[in-house]
């Protein structure tokens, strides 16, 4: 499986998060969102529907900002 809609792909592991940076076109969020929910029922034992208050999403400077912090 894969994520279609990404461009480039960032992928940060701590001891107490995960996270992904994707560059993703703007036209094109929705549907990657729509990706990574797939993805990860798919190769989890996890319901996205149960888990996806647990994930937020930024944008542009505000992604840039959050990554060096």
């Amino acid at each position: 499986a894969s994520l279609p809609s990404a461009k480039e792909l960032y992928f940060l592991s701590t001891c107490n998060r995960v996270e992904f940076y994707l560059v993703v076109e703007a036209e094109k969020k929705d549907q990657l969102l729509e990706e990574i929910a797939r993805f990860i029922e798919e190769h989890t034992d996890l319901n996205w529907n149960k888990i996806k208050e647990h994930f937020y999403l930024l944008s542009g400077d505000e992604t840039i900002k959050h990554l060096f912090e």
